[in-house]
């Protein structure tokens, strides 16, 4: 079940539970959008670790996507498409939520094979 964290958001969007609801809202659409994931809504967990530090755009906001599971599927092109898909639906909405301010966006698709990196559940 592949993990998401999501870093440098601002602490007020951390603490707005309207606010993480729509970031898990476009989080899920795009993994469904791509039907070669294969996967549910109820797949993919979160995690949005809250700095207190960050102030308006010091720093991107950077998506991970971790314990993707390895598989025939998902290929190069599949894990672009999934990046790009988190990316635009984040800029989207992030845009509209925070004043108007410079901010970048990156996201990072890991690949993880549990018979070589260890998994258990």
């Amino acid at each position: 079940m592949p993990h998401v964290v999501v870093y440098n958001l601002l602490p007020s969007e951390i603490r707005d539970d309207s606010k993480l609801k729509i970031i898990k809202q476009i989080i899920v659409h795009a993994f469904l959008f791509i039907k070669e994931l294969r996967l549910k809504a109820n797949d993919i967990s979160y995690t949005f670790p809250e700095d207190p530090s960050i102030r308006l755009n010091e720093r991107p906001v950077v998506a991970i996507v971790e314990l993707l599971f390895e598989k025939p599927e998902r290929t190069l092109e599949v894990r672009k498409k999934l990046a790009m898909a988190i990316r635009e639906g984040l800029y989207e909405k992030l845009d509209k939520m925070r004043e108007s301010y410079p901010f970048k966006i990156e996201v990072a698709i890991k690949r993880f094979n549990p018979e070589k990196d260890g998994f258990c559940s």
